[in-house]
């Protein structure tokens, strides 16, 4: 992500990106769940939509099979049959053919539905016309006096009002989950705001605190430094001023940066002649070209604690290598105890954070031929974040 070049703070960018990925996570969750019940609901609706279907036909088809009957010398009677008009005109085929295929019995005139012997199954199915019309097929067998197979009784009708239903149905489901989806969305928005309301006001406080304060604390340390050097005062009150005018500015600037009260203003520049410039000439530099985006003056800061933590806590600089983006400072220290670390103190937090905010890196490793080395690291050709 590009380095911005205003006042924006991270961690307001940070809330503000926080509350669109819960909004939009609560929505995906919202959103699935309907998917999911709208899905199970138009299943189970077409599945007892053609379950009733089904029943009707089996319903017919056991009608036709308690009120006809064969006779001991093998004739079909259908009497019974014809006195039951539901049945025999209502809204489906049916009729009777023997093995022979010979129709024994048909109960609708005109014949609707010309099916092909070969797709008669005892289950109910779908069957395809030679029109190209889809109906819904079942069949029963009957039998003689002797309990011998004799006939099979075909019902057969027309799914499509049904299924019309079923698609009526489904668009309703559709468009209610539609609207429900939509209103869950202005939920999760409406939620997710008012929950992270307490944590925008808790980041104001802090910018107005920061704010009065490094007004409030420097007014007094500078006037009581001027004062100091002024009265040219030496010994261990002027070091403990000094002392204490250096780590106040270092708290101040820490907490400016992680709170990103500071503005940043990026352009290119050459890092090693900024190293080159900010290193004393006893100190051996090996650098090469190296031309980044960034803020002069935050760079300055950070190379300035790299050599001051260097100077201070390993005992003196070593060496400093500058390449590709990277400031490598390697004291002359002891380096880092096996198990454990010295810190990194409000100095390197300081670089830590200006390395972060140009979306670079910041590390601490133990040298093999003895000594720290401290690693600053930013993009070379990449957009830089904050």
């Amino acid at each position: 992500m590009p380095l911005n070049d205003g006042h924006a703070p991270r961690a307001r960018l940070e809330l503000d990106r926080l509350a669109r990925r819960t909004a939009r996570v609560y929505s995906l969750a919202w959103s699935a769940a309907l998917v999911a019940l709208a899905t199970f609901a138009v299943v189970a609706f077409g599945r007892a939509r053609d379950a009733d279907f089904d029943a009707r036909l089996a319903v017919h088809a056991t009608a036709v099979y308690g009120l006809t009957y064969f006779d001991a010398q093998g004739r079909y009677h259908v009497e019974p049959l014809v006195r039951e008009p539901d049945i025999v005109h209502g809204p489906f085929d049916i009729y009777v053919v023997d093995s022979d295929d010979k129709t024994l019995l048909y109960a609708t005139e005109p014949r609707r539905y010309a099916i092909d012997p070969n797709d008669l199954h005892a289950a109910p199915h779908d069957a395809v016309l030679a029109n190209g019309q889809r109906i819904r097929v079942l069949t029963k067998t009957t039998f003689d006096d002797a309990d011998r197979p004799r006939a099979t009784i075909v019902v057969a009708g027309d799914p499509a009002p049904h299924r019309a239903e079923q698609t009526r149905f489904t668009v309703w489901i559709v468009m209610a989950t539609a609207a429900l989806a939509a209103l869950g969305v202005l939920v999760a928005r409406v939620m997710t705001e008012r929950t992270l309301r307490p944590a925008r006001r808790a980041l104001e406080v802090r910018e107005r605190f920061l704010q009065t304060a490094a007004h409030e604390l420097r007014t007094p340390v500078t006037g009581l430094v001027a004062a100091v050097e002024a009265g040219s005062v030496e010994g261990p009150i002027a070091k403990l001023t000094h002392e204490a005018s250096r780590v106040l500015e270092q708290v101040l600037a820490y907490a400016r940066l992680d709170a990103d009260l500071t503005e940043v203003h990026a352009e290119p520049l050459r890092l090693d002649l900024l190293v080159e410039s900010l290193a004393s000439e006893d100190i051996a530099i090996e650098a090469e070209p190296s031309i980044v985006r960034g803020d002069p003056r935050l760079l300055e800061v950070a190379i300035r604690n790299l050599l001051s933590n260097a100077e201070r806590h390993g005992g003196g600089v070593r060496a400093v290598h500058v390449a590709n983006g990277r400031v490598s400072v390697r004291d002359a220290g002891p380096g880092y105890p096996a198990g454990g670390s010295r810190g990194w103190g409000l100095g390197l937090g300081i670089v830590q954070r200006i390395a972060a905010i140009h979306g670079g890196t910041f590390s601490l490793r133990n040298h093999p031929d003895g000594g720290a080395v401290a690693t600053f690291e930013i993009p070379i050709t990449h957009g830089l974040s904050k």
